[in-house]
């Protein structure tokens, strides 16, 4: 999966989708990188967790951390700024 999540083939369509939403993902939330935004929702969708489950899961674990592209000291997305993420996006996400 990490393959597959890496390959800019794949991300494109991704990173157009949030160019023609910018205005919409900045009221005042830090933006998420589109490529860890994917990576959470990949978790997220394997593991059928909550968006607060998801925070507190990626949070704690160091493996999850690294794979998801964040370091000890970056401060997680809150779960709101996630599902405004998601459901501003639109249903093809």
């Amino acid at each position: 999966m990490d393959r597959v999540l890496r390959d800019q083939r794949f991300l494109e369509p991704f990173f157009r989708k949030m160019q023609e939403s910018k205005v919409k993902l900045h009221m005042g939330r830090p933006c998420v990188p589109v490529d860890q935004c994917l990576r959470l929702m990949y978790l997220k969708h394997a593991y059928q967790l909550s968006y607060e489950s998801l925070v507190r899961e990626v949070s704690d674990s160091i493996k999850w951390r690294t794979f998801y592209g964040f370091s000890m000291a970056d401060k997680l997305p809150d779960p709101g700024t996630l599902v405004k993420l998601t459901r501003s996006s639109g249903p093809k996400w």
